[in-house]
């Protein structure tokens, strides 16, 4: 299956929308530009994580609402999506690290206060709250558990139930379920915040697959070589 990976603009250089408007001048251009080169695409995957797995759900929104003419989103395979920039789930709170905790405390993220932590990262993505130009916490176009979520297209989302964004997920799930769209959440035991990319002891030479990780990349794997066949098979 062919991948694209693209760099998108990145704060504090370039806020709100300009990581969105990469996200879909790859996709216009991904639908002018098929696998052999110039040439329709009509169905695409969107993949990513953490943040730039909240960009993919934000782009299936937009481009829900604002077709593009002989393409579309086929499917959405995503790993800790961030998608609630209030950070306002129960996790922020539940699952913040504690020494000794246990194996649903957050290993990664370990401030006091986690959610004033990562407001000043947020606010040089949309801009300082009552500031001319800036977009509230809850802006649809990016914070996207706060977006419509009917007719999206099939989404697998994997996160770690040791992770303060655990929330991102499930209520993203939650919502987009009740409105009728078919997402699938996966939460894994024990593991952390985009686990998907680690090893057994985090890396060196004789590091050992984590076998969760494996096992997730694999069900994301199953997941769009089913959809990719039933395209095949129309």
């Amino acid at each position: 299956m062919p991948v694209f990976a693209f760099d998108y603009r990145l704060v504090p250089e370039f806020r709100h929308p300009a990581q969105l408007e990469d996200a879909v001048q790859a996709f216009l251009w991904l639908a002018e530009n098929g696998p052999q080169g110039p040439g329709k695409a009509s169905a695409l995957f969107l993949a990513g994580d953490s943040a730039g797995g909240g960009l993919a759900l934000a782009l299936a929104v937009r481009l829900r609402d604002h077709p593009v003419k002989g393409a579309h989103v086929a499917g959405v395979a995503v790993v800790s999506p961030e998608t609630d920039l209030t950070c306002g789930g129960e996790s922020y709170t539940s699952r913040r690290w504690q020494e000794g905790g246990g194996d649903t405390c957050d290993p990664m993220f370990r401030d006091e206060d986690l959610v004033a932590a990562s407001m000043p990262q947020i606010y040089r993505l949309l801009g300082v709250p009552g500031e001319h130009g800036s977009f509230p916490l809850t802006t649809p176009d990016l914070s996207v558990l706060h977006a419509a979520l009917h007719d999206l297209p099939p989404t697998q989302i994997h996160v770690g139930d040791a992770e303060v964004m655990l929330s991102d997920s499930v209520e993203f799930g939650t919502k987009a379920r009740a409105s009728g769209s078919p997402v699938e959440v996966h939460v894994w035991p024990r593991m952390w915040h985009t686990f998907t990319q680690y090893s057994e002891g985090c890396g060196g030479d004789d590091a050992e697959p984590l076998q969760e990780a494996v096992e997730a990349l694999k069900q994301q794997a199953d997941f769009l070589k089913g959809l990719a066949a039933k395209l095949l098979a129309r």
